[in-house]
C-alpha cells in the first residue's frame, strides 16, 4: 500500500485509504488524493461517514468503460442529491490526475459541475473521453480481481433520461454493504455545494420553444440568462397570452418535475 504523503494544513499526512465493503465478503480499496480535488474528496469522504452509501446497489457497469454506482444520486436521496463546483481542467481547476485504468473520479457535466455522490472507478483506459472533463480523486490499489469480477457480471439495459448514456445494471443485485475511511486524524468536513443546471439539461431548452405550464398556459422561451450577483441560470420567457408578458425565473426551477394530484410532472413541458 503506498501511503505517499500531501500537505495538509501545512503537515504531512498519508492519504486517506478508502474500502468498498461488498455484501459478497470483497473489497475495494481506494488511495486518495485531497491535494488533486480536495472538495471532491470530501465530498466522498463526508458521506461515507453519514452512512450514505450503506446497503447501496452498484447500478451501472460499462466494460472497458467505467463501474458507477449510482448516477442518480441514489434515486435523489436528499442527503447525496447536491452538486458541486467541477474540479477538473476543462472548469479552469489545475487536476493533474489522469483518467487512466482504475481511477476513482466523480461524475458531472464535463464542463462546470460534479455531482456530490456519483462516484465511478475506470475500468478501461478513458482518457480521450474524460480527462480534464471530470474530477479524479482517487486510484484503485487493491481489489483488482473484485473489479474483474464486477466488470463480467450479467447485466440489463434500463432507461436512462440522459442523452447518449447506455446504463447496464447487474441483473442479479451487487451490494455495496457499507465504504469506510481511514484519514489518519485527519478531519474532512461536509463539501462545499453549489447550485446550476447540468450542462445536458441547458442543451435541451428549445430557445423559441413553446411550452406549457403544468397549470395550463403556453409560454415562448427568448433565451438563456445568468444573475448578475450570484451567476445563476435563469430563463427569459414570454406567455402567449394576455399582454404577453415576459418572465424571468431561476432555469432550475423552469425545468424542475414537481408533484401534483400524487404525480410527478413536469413543471413545463416542451410542446412545439
Amino acid at each position: 500500500m503506498n501511503l505517499k504523503p500531501y500537505t495538509n494544513q501545512n503537515q504531512l499526512a498519508p492519504h486517506p485509504i478508502a474500502t468498498i465493503h461488498l455484501a459478497s465478503s470483497e473489497q475495494i480499496k481506494i488511495e486518495i488524493y485531497p491535494e488533486q480535488a480536495p472538495n471532491t474528496a470530501s465530498s466522498f469522504i463526508w458521506l461515507a461517514e453519514q452512512g450514505a452509501y450503506d446497503n447501496q446497489a452498484i447500478r451501472r457497469i460499462v466494460p472497458d468503460f467505467v463501474i458507477q454506482p449510482s448516477y442518480t444520486s441514489f434515486d435523489n436521496d436528499p442527503v447525496c442529491d447536491f452538486v458541486i463546483n467541477g474540479e477538473f481542467r476543462a472548469n479552469g481547476f489545475d487536476n493533474a490526475l489522469t483518467l487512466s485504468k482504475y481511477t476513482v473520479a466523480m461524475g458531472g457535466d464535463g464542463e462546470a459541475l460534479a455531482s456530490g455522490s456519483c462516484f465511478f472507478i475506470t475500468v478501461g483506459d478513458c482518457e480521450d473521453r474524460l480527462d480534464g472533463k471530470y474530477a479524479g480523486f482517487g486510484k484503485v490499489i487493491e481489489g483488482f480481481d473484485v473489479i474483474d469480477r464486477l466488470i463480467g457480471v450479467e447485466t440489463v439495459e434500463v432507461p436512462a433520461d440522459i442523452p447518449g448514456v447506455v446504463i447496464n445494471e447487474p441483473k442479479n443485485p451487487e451490494i455495496m454493504e457499507r465504504i469506510t475511511v481511514e484519514t489518519y486524524g485527519v478531519k474532512f468536513g461536509e463539501p462545499v455545494k453549489t447550485t446550476g443546471v447540468w450542462a445536458y439539461e441547458k442543451k435541451q431548452i428549445e430557445i423559441g420553444g413553446t411550452y406549457r405550464h403544468y397549470k395550463g398556459n403556453e409560454y415562448k422561451v427568448l433565451s438563456l440568462a445568468k444573475h448578475s450577483e450570484t451567476l445563476e441560470d435563469m430563463i427569459v420567457y414570454q406567455a402567449c397570452y394576455g399582454n404577453q408578458e415576459t418572465w424571468v425565473r431561476p432555469l432550475a426551477m423552469f425545468i424542475e418535475t414537481i408533484e401534483v394530484e400524487g404525480k410527478r410532472v413536469k413543471r413545463f413541458e416542451l410542446i412545439k
